[in-house]
C-alpha cells in the first residue's frame, strides 16, 4: 500500500513539474503579444494577437495557427509547407497563420529571402526587443522546435504540439474543421 502511495505521489510530482513547464491542460489562455512582421509579402507592420482573437471579425468566428520557426530547423521547413496548405484551404473561413521566427537577428535577410522564395502569404513575426520572451512563454526556454499552437476566437489555446509529428496535418485539419462547423452552427 505504501509503495502504491509513493508511486502515486511521484507521478503527481512529475505531472506538476510538467504543468509548470508549459504542458498544462488545455484549453488555457494564450499569452498575448505585439510583434513586428518581417515578411515583406504581407502589408502589415506589427501584429497583436488580440487583432486576431477576441474581437468580431468579418466572419462570425476566427482561429489562429501560431508556429514557432527557425531557418536552420529542418522539421520547421516541413511544417511550413503544411501551414501554407492549411492557409490556402481555410483562410477564406477566417484562418490566420502567424509564423514566429526565433532566428538570430543576423539571419533576418536569409529568413526574408526564404519567405519570398516560398511565397509565404502570412505574417512572419520577430521579437526585436525582448529576444524571444514570447517564444519562452509558449514553447519554454529550451525553444523546442517546431512548436505549433491553435488559438480559438476566444483567445484559448486549443491544441499544442512541440517537435515533429507525422499526423500533424490531419490533426490540425480536424481541429480547424471542427471550429468551422462549430461557428457555422452559432
Amino acid at each position: 500500500m505504501r509503495k502504491n502511495l509513493f508511486c502515486f505521489l511521484i507521478l503527481l510530482a512529475i505531472m506538476t513539474i510538467l504543468n509548470q513547464n508549459g504542458f498544462a491542460a488545455l484549453p488555457q489562455p494564450a499569452p498575448v503579444f505585439h510583434l513586428d512582421n518581417v515578411n515583406e509579402l504581407v502589408n502589415v507592420k506589427k501584429v497583436r494577437l488580440m487583432d486576431h482573437v477576441g474581437k468580431k471579425p468579418k466572419e462570425p468566428w476566427n482561429i489562429v495557427l501560431l508556429s514557432f520557426y527557425a531557418t536552420w530547423c529542418k522539421p520547421c521547413q516541413k511544417e511550413l509547407q503544411i501551414l501554407k496548405g492549411l492557409y490556402q484551404k481555410f483562410s477564406p473561413n477566417g484562418l490566420h497563420v502567424l509564423l514566429y521566427s526565433i532566428d538570430e537577428e543576423s539571419k533576418l535577410p536569409k529568413l526574408k529571402e526564404m519567405m519570398k522564395e516560398q511565397n509565404v502569404e502570412f505574417p512572419v513575426l520577430y521579437d526585436f526587443y525582448t529576444k524571444n520572451v514570447v517564444a519562452n512563454r509558449y514553447i519554454g526556454e529550451q525553444l523546442s522546435l517546431p512548436g505549433i499552437f491553435v488559438i480559438s476566437k476566444e483567445g484559448q489555446i486549443l491544441y499544442e504540439q512541440r517537435g515533429e509529428k507525422a499526423t500533424l496535418e490531419q490533426e490540425l485539419t480536424s481541429i480547424i474543421e471542427t471550429q468551422v462547423k462549430k461557428q457555422k452552427n452559432l
